[in-house]
């Protein structure tokens, strides 16, 4: 069982993001939504319809089975420039539909991704750090895809992670190798909350993790099953005494 350990509470709350719904003049039942020509156009019609929130501001498309069809034309709907959060966890996601995700010029205004439970491989991570519109983001979940060491190298070089506050890549099988490239992103400056659950870090990484320019600055960092010592665990508690460790 997994165990928590932190001698100083923050107050503050690194994980909400509020959305102020009131201003927004948009109203889900006025949405004009382009031409439903092929059988996953409709059925992508019908879940945006469905699961998007009468804000307009967040799209629950988790365990939808959303294809390759279906992603092309969500990224034609024009009336989701309005949309902060997107779910698509869970939807055997391949790097190629992360091509198609990141030509969709609506998703500006975007502050969490959940990608989480995909097939999403380093090829997937170097089309995503091609994509222009990340500006705003603060939550990005990546959690059990196949990332590797290569695909956390290229999600180091990716310049939205300067907004970022919650980084979650847990089982992602990224090694000491993959926590030595995480530390040597210098997007990361505003991180306080890094979910590594199951990457077999291994002593040697939780070494590099500690030398990354935002290591300082973390509130919450999760470490569960990574084959680290725990003499070392409470080596980092004495060193860094208010950083909430899981392990």
């Amino acid at each position: 069982m997994g165990k928590v350990c932190t001698t100083q509470k923050n107050s503050s709350s690194h994980n909400s993001i509020s959305n102020n719904s009131s201003s927004t003049i948009f109203r889900k039942e006025k949405l004009i939504f382009p031409p439903t020509i092929t059988e996953e156009d409709i059925k992508m019609k019908d879940l945006i319809n469905q699961f998007l929130s009468e804000d307009l501001l967040t799209l629950e498309l988790n365990d939808k089975l959303v294809n390759k069809m279906k992603l092309d034309y969500l990224t034609k709907c024009g009336f989701l420039k309005t949309i902060t959060k997107l779910n698509l966890r869970n939807n055997n996601l391949l790097d190629d539909d992360i091509e198609i995700l990141i030509k969709c010029k609506f998703f500006k205004d975007l502050t969490e991704i959940n990608l989480s439970i995909n097939n999403i491989g380093y090829k997937g991570i170097d089309y995503l750090s091609q994509c222009m519109f990340l500006t705003k983001l603060t939550k990005l979940d990546l959690g059990y895809n196949n990332l590797g060491s290569k695909g956390v190298q290229h999600l180091s070089h990716c310049d939205f992670l300067a907004t970022l506050n919650i980084l979650c890549l847990n089982n992602n099988n990224i090694g000491s190798e993959g926590a030595e490239n995480l530390s040597k992103c210098v997007f990361l400056s505003e991180l306080r909350k890094l979910e590594l659950q199951s990457n077999n870090l291994g002593l040697e990484g939780k070494e590099y993790l500690t030398k990354c320019i935002f290591f300082d600055k973390l509130i919450t960092i999760d470490l569960l099953n990574n084959d680290i010592p725990i003499e070392n665990i409470e080596s980092l508690m004495k060193s860094y005494p208010r950083l909430e460790i899981h392990y």
